[in-house]
Order: C-alpha cells, then sequence, then structure tokens
C-alpha cells in the first residue's frame, strides 16, 4: 500500500485494493486496476506531496507479490533495504513503448535499408508484456541484422542529391543561427513537459498543453539555438527528431478518446472496443502528420477476458 497522501482511485476503488493487484504482476502490466495505482503517484507528484526524489513510499510489509520473493527481497536486502519492515522509495517512469515504426517480418521499414527491432518497433500493444523483449530483441535483432547484410550487399552506396541537399541545408541553418541555448539545455525541459502531460495519465487540456510547447520548441531551436561545437550539430538533430516523435504521440494520444492500457484519459475513461479496437498509423505528407486507423489483426483477432493475464507474475 502507499502511505502518506495518497487518493482513493478511480471509481472508488481503494489504494489497497488496486496495489494487490498490481503487486501481482508488479511492475509490468496496466491492461486492469493497477492503472491506478501508477496514476495516484504521478498525481501525488504533480500536486507537490512526494519526496525531494519526486516518488512515494510503497509499503510492501504485507503484500502478497506473483513474483519470485526469494529473489526479490534478498536483492533489497543486498542493497540495504528489508521490504518486511522498511519503505521503498517509488516513482513512475517510462518503461516500454507501446508503439514504434511499423516493420515486416525482417524488421525491415518501408524506407529500404531502415530497421527496426525492440522498443522501436511498433508491434506492442496497449499493455507491453513482461518478457517479450527475448522476441522482440533477440528474434527480430537477428532478422534485421541477416536481412541489412542482404540489402547492404546490393547496394551501390550512393546518396541522392535530394536527400544529401536536405542534410546540408539543414545543418547551415542550425550553423547560421546565433541564439542563447545549446541543444543539450532544450533536452530537459521536452522530457519535463513529456513526463507531465502524457506519461499513464492525458487529457484534452495537457494535450493541448503539449502541443503549443512542442510549436514553441520548434521556434527555439530554429531561432534560439547556438551551436557552439560540431556535436552541437548532431544534439539539434537528435532535438528535432525528438520533437518528431513528441507529435506522433501527442497526436495519437488525441486521436484515441478512450482508456486502454497504459493509455488513461479521465476525459474517456472507459474502453471502448466498438470504436477503438483498433491500431492508429502515423506518416508524414507534404510536411503534415497524417493519423488513419486500421486494425491489423482484424483476419485472426484474440481478445483478452476478464482477469486474463497471460504471463502470471509478469503481465
Amino acid at each position: 500500500m502507499l502511505r502518506g497522501n495518497a487518493p482513493s482511485c478511480s471509481g472508488g476503488r481503494a489504494v489497497e485494493e488496486v496495489s494487490r493487484v498490481k503487486a501481482w504482476h508488479w511492475p509490468v502490466s496496466c491492461r486492469d486496476v493497477a492503472i491506478h495505482l501508477d496514476r495516484a503517484i504521478k498525481g501525488e507528484v504533480l500536486r507537490g506531496n512526494a519526496t525531494s526524489h519526486d516518488g512515494v513510499f510503497l509499503d510492501l510489509s504485507d503484500a502478497k507479490r506473483g513474483f519470485e520473493p526469494e529473489l526479490f527481497e534478498p536483492f533489497m536486502l543486498s542493497r540495504g533495504i528489508d521490504v518486511r519492515r522498511d519503505l521503498v522509495q517509488v516513482q513512475v517512469h517510462h518503461h516500454t513503448s507501446n508503439g514504434g515504426i511499423r516493420i515486416d517480418s525482417d524488421a525491415h521499414t518501408s524506407i529500404t535499408g531502415l530497421f527496426a527491432a525492440g522498443e522501436a518497433a511498433g508491434w506492442q500493444g496497449a499493455d507491453r508484456l513482461g518478457g517479450t523483449m527475448l522476441s522482440g530483441s533477440q528474434v527480430f535483432g537477428w532478422r534485421a541484422g541477416a536481412k541489412a547484410a542482404n540489402v547492404a550487399a546490393r547496394h551501390n552506396g550512393s546518396c541522392s542529391n535530394t536527400a544529401l541537399g536536405r542534410l546540408t541545408e539543414a545543418i547551415a541553418r542550425f550553423s547560421e543561427v546565433k541564439g542563447k541555448k545549446r541543444p543539450a539545455e532544450l533536452r530537459p525541459a521536452l522530457q519535463q513537459t513529456m513526463w507531465e502531460t502524457l506519461l499513464v495519465e492525458k487529457d484534452a487540456e495537457s494535450l493541448s498543453r503539449v502541443r503549443n510547447f512542442i510549436a514553441d520548441e520548434r521556434e527555439r531551436l530554429a531561432s534560439d539555438v547556438l551551436i557552439a561545437e560540431t556535436f552541437d550539430l548532431a544534439l539539434a538533430f537528435e532535438h528535432r527528431n525528438l520533437l518528431d516523435v513528441a507529435e506522433v504521440i501527442a497526436e495519437a494520444a488525441s486521436m484515441r478518446t478512450e482508456s486502454r492500457g497504459s493509455h488513461f484519459r479521465p476525459d474517456y475513461p472507459r474502453r471502448d472496443d466498438t470504436n477503438w479496437l483498433t491500431n492508429i498509423f502515423v506518416t508524414r505528407k507534404n510536411g503534415h502528420l497524417s493519423l488513419f486507423r486500421k486494425w491489423v489483426a482484424e483476419a485472426d483477432p484474440w481478445v483478452d477476458q476478464p482477469g486474463d493475464v497471460r504471463i502470471k507474475p509478469w503481465g
């Protein structure tokens, strides 16, 4: 259970009840009422009721855990924490991704020569189950490497003038700006804003806030960046890419007007299979994002049942 000023969770569920469910598949799954524990922790942080490390204290002295206590308890003891009597400070963080780049069976994207495996690939759904990275990294990593070698053997190594021109133009623009902030100084504000507005819980207001931040941040990157050394160029490009990713996440979250897995919207708190048992795909056309819905598993669907946790204790 949580100690301190943690509120009761959504729908009148006591913190203790939600904690018990969370403990059974802690810390991976968010498909059930366990999501409300994450919401409660983040809410305490945003209200200023957290510790100096933006955490809350968790009392595990009476918890019945679904993971291996004979491994967990000695591990914590080796670090000076006795979970049978000590409080554990915890925080909510981004652990895994629910979406990513669409790939084929060889981890190849729609761009020739670009591969994605592990968390970068988009095969995870609303609830990222524990243990799946064995297939995500090892299986698709091997397939990506084998296919990449095959593609590289057939490639002549040339680069189109159009692609090269876009790159050199961007480098020139960044180098010409004489702003006040180096690219590394911009990242903390982006990270904090994404954490506050999109992690675990988001609504129309927070989504509007992150949209405005992304637009303002692109302006700062274009007009107030300082390239003081060569590596700053790499960080500037990386920040530009992070803003693109932030925009994709924000727009997809805005489009999905329901709650599912780790995507919780208090303004649309119920799961809606009738309208939203579907995937959202995002691409960029003429400089603007284009979003569309398509349920890729429609031909061979899997529908979870109440209380169904596929890999007990890990999700």
